[in-house]
């Protein structure tokens, strides 16, 4: 588990406005859903962290700090602090060359079989896909799992599903996980965006989501918000995978 100020510094890579560390401790409980610690302690423990790493190490801090027009600083709000590259220092970080669409499937298929395995579901890959690409079960229910996974590009995150594989389950136990994965300067960020079908039915229905002979859902990331096709904030799903229940 990665160190409380790394994921502090993760979410303010995100809002470049800052955030107080009541707001950013929300941020990371809802990012990292492992944590055993309340929003309250964690605020606390956050704060002790990014002032003591504040007023120490000063230019050096990979937080810094808003000032109020008085010259002093506002309470409690950090941002992420912005460090000059020396280009001659600077190591380029090679991305890697995209395998083909079957290696990225079955790659984003492990990576949710993982998730839900690390959360206690009992979830296996199916042998052949009928529109199901993994089956999950907790608490004695049972769960359908379609995993459909995208590089980030320009426009962001794109995915379809062929509209009579959607009709065929269209049933309260069948979810959709959207994996969007992106480079971070020198590691690939994963997040995912869990949607049941009865969620998309309902997008489907407020014109979100356009109906043809597929079903196109593009995410794109707006100030650290995860917006559906550039209509609705779909935050809220992301990375709650508590939400298969």
């Amino acid at each position: 588990m990665i160190d409380i100020s790394e994921m502090a510094l993760n979410i303010l890579k995100e809002h470049s406005q800052g955030l107080h560390v009541d707001k950013l401790s929300l941020c990371i409980l809802d990012k990292y859903q492992n944590l055993q610690i309340d929003a309250d302690s964690l605020s606390s423990k956050l704060s002790n962290k990014l002032s003591t790493e504040f007023k120490n190490k000063k230019a050096k801090s990979r937080f810094t700090k808003i000032k109020n027009p008085n010259g002093s600083y506002k309470r409690g709000i950090y941002k992420a602090r912005k460090f000059r590259v020396n280009e001659a220092q600077y190591v380029s970080i090679q991305i890697p060359e995209a395998p083909s669409s079957n290696f990225v499937g079955s790659a984003g298929e492990h990576a949710v079989l993982s998730e839900l395995l690390f959360r206690g579901y009992n979830a296996a890959v199916m042998t052949v896909d009928e529109g199901i690409d993994l089956v999950a079960s907790k608490n004695n229910r049972y769960f359908h799992i379609q995993v459909k996974t995208s590089s980030e590009s320009v426009n962001g995150f794109s995915f379809s599903v062929k509209k009579h594989i959607f009709e065929n389950n269209d049933q309260g136990i069948t979810f959709y996980v959207l994996l969007c994965r992106r480079f971070m300067k020198s590691y690939f960020q994963h997040d995912y965006v869990i949607l049941s079908s009865s969620v998309v039915a309902t997008f489907i229905n407020t014109a979100a989501i356009k109906e043809t002979a597929s079903i196109s859902m593009r995410v794109s990331i707006d100030e650290g918000k995860f917006m559906l096709n550039k209509k609705v904030d779909i935050s809220n799903y992301v990375n709650n995978f508590d939400l298969i229940k």
